[in-house]
């Protein structure tokens, strides 16, 4: 499987998704603006793993993203806002 070089992250209000993130192979995140810091955090971690994983199951992409974005977030990273 060969990994793209870059992920895109793009803003896009996803209530008629009725989702948070989405991940389009190959390369692009869709994230939900609405979220807060943390949320949107979990969200990007979560959408970027289904790209670079994208054979393991649901089940298990929910349970590394939220250790993955526990760990940054005591890491203190934030989203900074230009």
């Amino acid at each position: 499987m060969k990994l793209p070089r870059t992920l895109k992250i793009r803003d896009r209000k996803l209530g008629k998704e009725k989702a948070h993130g989405l991940a389009h192979a190959p390369d692009l995140i869709e994230v939900d603006p609405s979220q807060n810091t943390r949320e949107r955090l979990d969200t990007v971690v979560h959408e970027a793993l289904h790209l670079l994983l994208p054979s393991e199951p649901e089940v298990r992409i929910i349970g590394l993203a939220n250790r993955l974005s526990d760990l940054l977030w005591r890491d203190r990273w934030r989203r900074v806002e230009f």
